[in-house]
């Protein structure tokens, strides 16, 4: 694995409704691998720097996106689209749309490739065996080595390695080349002594006697320089002591360092799982965000969908309003606004007579005012009457009807004042009183006050209050018309003079008693 490599996971693929999507992985046009999208939990290693090209496929779609690791900056998950053509990226978009597909990606760093060289020096004619047995040369990457070596350590181990590259030069291998040699002549004397027994021809003799005796003096110049000097067995051994405490010593250096680099090699690994462990908790609440992000943007969907909804019936209204507007518009250019005018100015001209009428009239106040001056001398007028003696009978039936009348005046002058009548109640004739625009039959029984309605009595008070009060009283005297108030509204002006005219026949009758009752006394 190459230092500063992507490790990488795919999490989602949205965009297609197949439920098997297979996703192809391939590097410079070369398939790396290929698998299932959905299912698969398997990482990805991305590394290098080519171009990577991300296909997926299913039975009714494929969609495919190409990129290169230098896009990736920092850890985390991206969206990544998928498009149909011209799929090379060259920046990450911010926004994407479906189909599209979830990866999270993480740098790893690898350790380089331990290497080991087992070097033997050409010169050395050691055999397989002998050369097993010779340490090869470790060499391990710099991440394990966090401080350089002193000089003294590396002078001792290249003197070592000098030691055990140079231990053929022991007694032991002196001794197996000795033997060997002799082996060698023995054999070579024993068919020089056979070939010299053998009946040959003198010309083979003449022939091969040169050689021979060249080989025999070489051999035996070898053999004399090679036991020329006798070998000194105990400096051997001294040799062979000193290097034997090399070679521990050595080896007991090789396992300081192999246990030193064995517990940097525990804490490597313990580093390394709780990475692991931090990747997959970030990996999770990645997970969980985009889960939480995802329902936000449901729900945010769902409000557009409803405001959409909103805004389409507020148009089909504003439509409607709009057409019936224009018709409005079209109706009102139609209409002929003349005899409307006119009719207001004839209202208006009817409003201001009515107003300089009431402006003469007498007001309410003026008219309670007469009403109780007039009632003060119609008590004095009953006074006196009861006073005289009676002339004739019909002086004294007249006298008990003006008695009768006094007893009902005073009881409705009573009922009024206990009922809080918005209008007075005016004596038309005899028992007749008329309330407003109303005319009311009125009489005394056992002292109670009646009113007739149709065929028979009821209490003065029962009527007035079920079927007088509950309804409006018309008061045209009151009433004060300007241009400023609802002229065009609907008004009976033909109702409003017949009340008036009705009020003013009302009012003379009671002027008329009065004057006869003057003329009585």
């Amino acid at each position: 694995m190459l230092k500063g490599s992507f490790e990488g996971k795919i999490i989602r693929v949205d965009g297609f409704s197949d439920e098997e999507v297979t996703c192809k992985l391939f590097s410079n046009d070369k398939l790396l691998e290929e698998f299932i999208a959905k299912s698969s939990h398997k990482p990805i290693q991305l590394s290098g720097n080519g171009i990577f090209r991300f296909v997926f496929e299913s039975a009714s779609l494929s969609r495919s996106i190409s990129l290169k690791l230098s896009l990736f900056q920092d850890d985390g998950a991206q969206w990544l689209p998928l498009l149909d053509s011209n799929d090379f990226i060259e920046t990450l978009p911010e926004e994407t749309s479906a189909p599209r597909f979830l990866i999270v990606l993480c740098k790893s760093k690898a350790l380089h490739i331990i290497e080991e060289s087992g070097e033997i020096s050409e010169d050395s004619s050691l055999s397989v065996s002998e050369s097993e047995e010779i340490m090869p040369e470790i060499k391990l990457c710099d991440d394990f080595r966090d401080e350089p070596l002193p000089s003294q350590e590396i002078h001792e181990i290249s003197q070592m390695s000098e030691t055990i590259d140079n231990q053929c030069n022991t007694q032991e291998f002196l001794e197996s080349l000795e033997s060997e040699f002799l082996d060698q002549s023995s054999i070579r004397e024993e068919e020089h002594h056979e070939i010299s027994e053998m009946d040959t021809s003198e010309r083979l003799h003449k022939i091969w006697e040169p050689e021979i005796s060249a080989l025999n003096e070489s051999q035996d110049r070898q053999s004399f320089e090679l036991f020329k000097d006798p070998p000194n067995f105990k400096q051997m051994l001294d040799n062979l002591n000193i290097k034997y405490q090399q070679v521990c010593k050595l080896q007991e250096i090789q396992a300081a360092r192999v246990a030193e680099y064995d517990m940097k090699f525990v804490k490597m690994f313990e580093n390394h799982r709780d990475l692991v462990k931090r990747s997959k908790e970030r990996e999770d609440s990645l997970i969980e965000l985009v889960n939480e992000k995802e329902k936000e943007v449901h729900l945010a969907q769902e409000e557009i969908l409803r405001l959409r909804s909103e805004n389409s019936k507020l148009e089909l209204e504003n439509k409607t309003l709009k057409v019936h507007s224009e018709s409005l518009l079209k109706e009102i250019e139609t209409v002929n606004p003349a005899p409307l005018l006119k009719e207001v100015a004839f209202l208006r001209k009817n409003i201001a007579e009515l107003e300089k009428i009431l402006a003469n009239s007498y007001s309410k106040e003026f008219y309670e005012a007469k009403l109780v001056e007039k009632d003060q001398i119609i008590t004095s007028i009953h006074r006196q009457l009861r006073n005289r003696p009676c002339e004739s009978d019909t002086r004294e039936s007249q006298n008990s009807s003006i008695s009768i009348i006094d007893e009902l005046d005073e009881s409705v002058r009573f009922h009024a004042k206990s009922l809080n009548l918005l209008e007075p109640l005016i004596r038309d004739k005899e028992q007749m009183y008329i309330y407003g625009h109303r005319k009311l039959s009125l009489m005394l029984f056992n002292g109670n006050l009646m009113c007739r309605i149709g065929g028979t009595f009821k209490p003065f008070k029962e009527y007035m209050e079920n079927y007088v009060l509950d309804t409006s009283v018309v008061r045209p005297l009151k009433k004060r018309f300007t241009l400023e108030q609802n002229i065009d509204k609907e008004y009976d002006f033909d109702h409003f003079k017949e009340a008036q005219t009705k009020s003013k026949q009302a009012a003379k009758p009671s002027r008329n008693v009065h004057i006869k009752r003057r003329t009585r006394s």
